[in-house]
């Protein structure tokens, strides 16, 4: 395997080139019978990319232990674009019944008066969360998969993404793992506190983040293109594929 230095430069072109390949206009390629979720579809592709530019910039800052939330979202938005290049428009039912769900408890979460919110804006609120919790979306068995765990076993069974975003869960939140990542107080050893993460190289999570980010970025264009008519980004796709050394990892 290649020095995580050239990989992560490799990538970072790639990256780029990938930028250049969503710039294009891809309206003519919706799908006569697939609008919802070619819209819901780019969104997610349209976040996945500015995710992962996020952790390119903090990565070339020696920033890159601090974009785990950054890297735990962007793994998440790619597997829910693959699920609707997989599953269509029950996808698309499946997440809308999880936003009315959500929709209810945050609307529920909210008091006006601890936001000074006006009466006007208020009455809004509870119009749109009346029209919003009486929408009839009915369960399906593909609800599972708007829960993180299960999606990603059912996309990655080798289990590689599922790990990765298990890692940087513990990195997100505050957690043992994070607190550990500042001080080191082994047996018989003088105890030692530090203000940027230290590990060994070998566990440094953040040495192949623009690889990292490349590689996600291009699993959301290549579920994209399937749900595009003419898969027009395939032959691309491939190049830019070669270019970066990606199947050189596979």
């Amino acid at each position: 395997m290649a020095h995580a230095h050239e990989m992560n430069e490799r990538a970072i072109a790639g990256l780029e080139s990938l930028g250049i390949l969503l710039a294009q206009d891809v309206t003519s390629h919706i799908p006569d019978d697939g609008l919802r979720t070619f819209l819901v579809g780019w969104g997610f592709l349209a976040e996945s990319y500015r995710q992962a530019t996020v952790v390119v910039v903090l990565h070339n800052r020696k920033l890159g232990h601090h974009t785990s939330p950054n890297v735990r979202l962007l793994i998440e938005t790619v597997a829910q674009l693959w699920r609707l290049a997989e599953d269509g428009d029950a996808a698309v039912d499946s997440l809308n019944r999880a936003f009315q769900l959500k929709h209810g408890k945050l609307g529920a979460a909210i008091d006006p008066s601890a936001f000074g919110l006006t009466a006007e804006t208020v009455a809004v609120m509870d119009a749109a969360r009346t029209e919003v919790a009486s929408a009839i979306v009915p369960p399906q068995a593909g609800d599972v998969y708007t829960n993180v765990a299960p999606l990603l076993d059912r996309m990655d069974p080798a289990g590689r993404w599922k790990a990765i975003w298990l890692a940087t869960t513990q990195l997100a939140h505050p957690t043992i793992t994070l607190a550990r990542c500042f001080f080191t107080d082994g047996p018989g050893e003088p105890t030692r506190l530090y203000d940027a993460p230290h590990y060994e190289e070998e566990l440094d999570i953040a040495r192949f983040l623009p690889f990292q980010a490349f590689n996600l970025v291009f699993l959301a264009m290549e579920a994209f293109d399937r749900i595009m008519t003419g898969s027009p980004w395939k032959a691309e796709l491939t190049r830019i594929a070669d270019t970066a050394g990606l199947s050189e990892t596979s």
